[in-house]
């Protein structure tokens, strides 16, 4: 049974990588008929030209040289991010090929995948062989160019159960509330929205958009439907320390906006949809003016929320306010995709709150 291993590469092992990245490129230079004398100039051309590009593309990733019972037998490069594990690049010589060395790697890089929630992603070219060895893998198309298809592969495992959260989790983040109200005192008067559910409220109940469906500012409503048509707003603009708020919440954002609700005014008990943790997108809610006198009461329980705090709330339950303050309320809402850093930050906070008792 051979044994198959990686180690670092090393600037020494350059002659064996052009050795290699030539061993892949024989046969595409044979059918184009490709003069021979030209062959060594052409080939490292464009390997000291993919090394370099690798090395800008994918800065950080893992560049290894894959061993077969010790001996150099490919080259393997990883690129691991929050959002995915990348094989920027497999490559074996001829004599390792159709040997399983190959399928044996990507079989612990699922192992990985699974046990981090993070898909493995890779590009392969049109009509290589390559693409049924990884269709046979599970590798899933997700987009094509002329050139290649991107594939995904995603553990085939019963789904994992997110653990549940407090429907109210204080995130360990403060902003600043005079620049953000600073940010909020650039909008015009008529450049607040009235709600559109108008049955769930009495009183005034508005918003102003940042971030909007096909970026426009006569636009609150955060349809699902649309989820990759939002734009910034060109009334984000204005807000040069609410882009830094945005900025310091590294997950990707759907709707963005102040709503505000005057005082004296009620929104009455309602639900919204699919706006929970495990729905894999959540409202989080930053006060920028408040009042002691505001009620925010969901599922039976008063959130009390502080100017310059930052909370999940899970909206799916039923809530509802009431503003008994002399003074407007206005939060900063944002609707958030849940991605590792987000996860990691709920689950974070909500172990915090349970620790503290």
């Amino acid at each position: 049974m051979n044994t198959i291993s990686v180690r670092d590469e090393q600037p020494e092992d350059e002659a064996f990588l052009f050795e290699l990245y030539a061993s892949t490129r024989q046969e595409e230079l044979d059918a184009a008929g490709f003069p021979p004398e030209m062959r060594s100039a052409f080939l490292a051309m464009q390997f000291r030209a993919r090394q370099q590009g690798y090395h800008t593309a994918f800065a950080g990733a893992e560049f290894q040289i894959i061993l077969v019972n010790g001996v150099n037998a490919g080259q393997i490069i990883i690129h691991r991010t929050g959002e995915e594990l990348r094989v920027v690049d497999i490559a074996l010589l001829p004599p390792f090929r159709n040997a399983g060395v190959g399928t044996s790697l990507l079989r612990k890089l699922f192992g990985e995948a699974a046990a981090t929630k993070k898909p493995v992603r890779l590009k392969v070219d049109r009509g290589s062989r390559a693409e049924r060895l990884y269709e046979r893998l599970g590798f899933q198309k997700i987009g094509e160019t002329d050139l290649y298809f991107e594939l995904e592969w995603r553990s085939p495992a019963e789904p994992v159960v997110e653990p549940l959260l407090p429907d109210a989790v204080k995130l360990p983040l403060r902003f600043d509330v005079a620049r953000m109200q600073a940010d909020l005192a650039r909008m015009m008067a008529d450049e607040f929205v009235p709600h559109f559910n108008t049955a769930y409220y009495q009183g005034d109940w508005s918003a102003v958009p940042l971030r909007a469906v096909g970026g426009r500012t006569d636009h609150i409503y955060p349809d699902p439907t649309a989820k990759n048509a939002f734009a910034d707003t060109p009334l984000l603009a204005r807000c040069d320390y609410i882009r830094e708020v945005l900025a310091t919440l590294r997950c990707p954002m759907q709707a963005v906006r102040f709503l505000r609700l005057k005082a004296g005014s009620v929104i009455k008990e309602h639900r919204d949809h699919e706006l929970g943790f495990e729905d894999g997108e959540v409202r989080l809610h930053i006060p920028v003016i408040t009042n002691p006198e505001m009620e925010f009461v969901l599922n039976l329980v008063r959130v009390m929320m502080n100017e310059g705090e930052c909370w999940y709330l899970n909206v799916n339950q039923p809530h509802r306010v009431a503003n008994r303050g002399a003074t407007d309320r206005i939060h900063l809402v944002i609707d958030c995709v849940v991605n590792n850093w987000l996860r990691d930050q709920l689950l974070a906070a909500a172990a915090n709150k349970a620790f503290a008792g």
